[in-house]
């Protein structure tokens, strides 16, 4: 588990997004956080991780109007069924999100 975490995070890190606190994957919902150097309250960016299958998820940053999608794997090289399911999550990251958002502004 903590490799597909430490990966997640890397990617994070490399798309311009420091976060050190902890991942919590498979939490079934969009996880909001604070980037290191933003003051707490600012929890600005966010997170879904899933660790079963192909681990995948999704990340990004409001501030920076960023929205990253992430597979442990290159997705090059997963099969037909596997790029299915990991087109399938990415389409369920989004409408999650999307829902979360509507609620959040109603």
């Amino acid at each position: 588990m903590h490799d597909i975490t430490d990966a997640f995070r890397k990617a994070m890190r490399e798309a311009g997004i420091v976060y050190s606190g902890p991942l919590i994957p498979d939490a079934g919902k969009t996880l909001y956080f604070a980037q290191d150097e933003a003051p707490k309250h600012k929890k600005n960016c966010w997170y879904v991780l899933y660790t079963d299958g192909t681990p995948a998820g999704a990340f990004g940053s409001y501030k920076d109007d960023l929205s990253v999608y992430w597979c442990s794997r290159d997705t090059a090289s997963l099969t037909p069924e596997e790029k299915r399911e990991f087109a399938q999550r990415q389409e369920a990251i989004k409408k999650q999100r999307q829902q979360e958002q509507e609620q959040a502004s109603a």
